[in-house]
């Protein structure tokens, strides 16, 4: 998984919104092997999510995607709600 810090760092540019996918800069990366950068695919339902954060005219809004850490939580919120509306094992989470 990605560190909090990662997340907090993510900027509207590492998102395809084609692709579905973000990208972990190099420059947030911690281990060697992150330092490398990479892709993630995300799940259709995140990634319509993070899409609808967009404005009409296909331009992001301002700022990073997540932007704070009380952003991250209600992100975080919103993930435990489906992940617990999927039946998985709350421990999991």
């Amino acid at each position: 998984g990605w560190r909090v810090s990662q997340c907090l760092g993510l900027e509207w540019p590492d998102f395809d919104r084609r692709a579905g996918e973000l990208e972990l800069r190099p420059d947030l990366g911690k281990s060697e092997s992150e330092r490398a950068g990479r892709r993630i695919p995300l799940p259709l339902w995140l990634a319509d999510q993070i899409a609808t954060w967009w404005r009409a005219d296909g331009q992001p809004t301002s700022g990073p995607i997540v932007g704070s850490t009380q952003a991250f939580k209600r992100a975080s919120m919103v993930i435990r709600e489906y992940w617990m509306a999927s039946g998985a094992d709350e421990a999991l989470f």
